[in-house]
């Protein structure tokens, strides 16, 4: 998608604007090179775009990446950097009971590194490094402030929320931009490459037709080119109402195409249980010779993605996890069973697992939920914050109180977002049972 988006990029003039500003000598270069903008919108390859244009790169580097959710923190990062493997070995567990500016100085080090091993680290951030009001976190902040005193880029960061234009003005390590929709020319440009490229022939008429229900995402070109490949032009054609709820349903409609494959839906259920999956401990749950083919297909069909430094992690595309979790679809009861199984043995010995960072992380949210804490040495605030948005979720209220009282007791070690969205579920939940500590809490939510 990459190659074919370079051609017709969402983002042509902000590449432009790029390109002048990194050969801009009357400013520090930026550390951080930011596009923000809608889901599926070409943001991280505009980045990518950008830096093989500069020549900072060759035309077919693609970036290592991680990804950061609203209730990661300083600690995920550490955690998700260090993973990478451009570090040597640092000791990166107790986190939670070292100083702010001793976690600031490691995220420094481990970013350092990936400039020192010539790559550009690519940050996906929704809602972790920059809030939904588009207001840098401190700390990040302070990270940003030590990387630019290198005088070269650093970091690509993908945004859901466009950094404040005030502060951007005020400090000049981050240039950001803001993508927009393709336009018309190049929705109808992106649609022809793509036809192009699965070898489909369309009359200029038939183009012109399908290029009107576009919208503006990359991504609803490549559905609508999957659906004249499976159905045919007429068949497309008379089906378009598909193409037009794209954005709006594209979850249900692209889940909906497995209903006649059990077995691939109920694998797509499974990958909706993790942030991001290793391939490693995804074949210790599935092993079936048939998880190759189904994982090639959904990559194929971006339902599905590679992500990490050697692409050896899965991550579910974000609508259609949203969509999984939002309407709790459960598991099918063999894979219930592995990872109950599994969980069993990572409880007896968290040690055998800290190779694999999706297991860690995985496993130590269900045994929090679970009610079976693992050594604190493993534990991050993160972990508790989303056990309880998904016990919250299952209604189980006291547990929820259980949890938020025990991190708060350690409120001076948490970042203030993670401490405010902890206060903010116990809120929800004492409200459950007219708890007079309501008052309170909704007092220290105010300050």
């Amino acid at each position: 998608m990459t190659v074919l988006c370079s051609c017709v990029c969402p983002g042509n003039s902000i590449i432009q604007q790029i390109e002048e500003r990194m050969d801009d000598f009357d400013k520090p270069t930026p550390a951080i090179l930011n596009a923000s903008g809608l889901l599926g919108i070409g943001r991280s390859t505009v980045l990518t775009n950008a830096i093989q244009k500069c020549d900072i790169v060759d035309d077919s580097y693609m970036p290592p990446s991680i990804f950061l959710s609203n209730s990661d923190s300083i600690e995920d990062l550490i955690v998700k950097l260090y993973d990478q493997g451009y570090s040597e070995e640092l000791d990166v567990n107790n986190l939670m009971s070292r100083s702010n500016s001793e976690k600031i100085d490691l995220c420094v080090s481990l970013l350092s590194d990936f400039t020192r091993n010539k790559e550009y680290l690519l940050i996906r951030d929704d809602g972790c490094l920059v809030d939904h009001t588009g207001s840098v976190r401190s700390w990040f902040d302070d990270i940003a402030r030590r990387l630019q005193k290198n005088n070269e880029l650093q970091l690509l960061l993908v945004t859901s929320r466009r950094i404040n234009p005030s502060f951007e003005r005020a400090n000049d390590y981050v240039w950001s931009a803001n993508v927009p929709e393709l336009t018309v020319a190049e929705r109808r440009g992106l649609l022809s490459r793509v036809l192009s490229l699965y070898q489909l022939e369309l009359s200029v008429d038939e183009i012109s037709k399908f290029s009107d229900l576009l919208t503006g995402f990359p991504d609803q070109v490549f559905y609508a080119c999957h659906q004249i490949q499976d159905l045919g032009v007429t068949a497309a054609w008379k089906k378009s109402h598909d193409i037009t709820a794209f954005n709006a349903e594209r979850a249900s409609i692209i889940i909906s195409d497995y209903s006649n494959e059990p077995e691939v839906l109920k694998f797509i259920y499974l990958l909706a249980r993790f942030e991001f999956i290793s391939v490693d401990f995804l074949f210790q749950i599935e092993d079936r010779p048939e998880v190759e083919a189904w994982l090639s297909e959904l990559i194929v069909k971006s339902i599905c993605d590679y992500t990490g430094a050697d692409r050896d992690f899965v991550r579910l595309n974000d609508s259609i996890r949203d969509h999984i979790l939002r309407n709790k679809i459960e598991i099918d009861s063999r894979y219930e069973e592995k990872l109950s199984n599994h969980l069993k043995l990572f409880l007896e010995d968290p040690t055998a697992y800290e190779d694999d960072i999706s297991d860690v992380l995985y496993s130590i949210k269900e045994s929090i939920k679970a009610g079976k804490i693992p050594p604190e040495r493993y534990l991050v605030p993160s972990h508790f914050l989303k056990s309880i948005r998904e016990l919250y979720q299952a209604r189980n209220y006291n547990r929820v109180i259980e949890l938020a009282n025990r991190i708060l007791e350690k409120e001076n070690s948490l970042d203030d977002a993670i401490a405010r969205d902890i206060r903010y579920n116990l809120c929800l939940c004492t409200r459950q049972f007219r708890n007079p500590r309501l008052k309170s809490h909704s007092h220290s939510l105010i300050q």
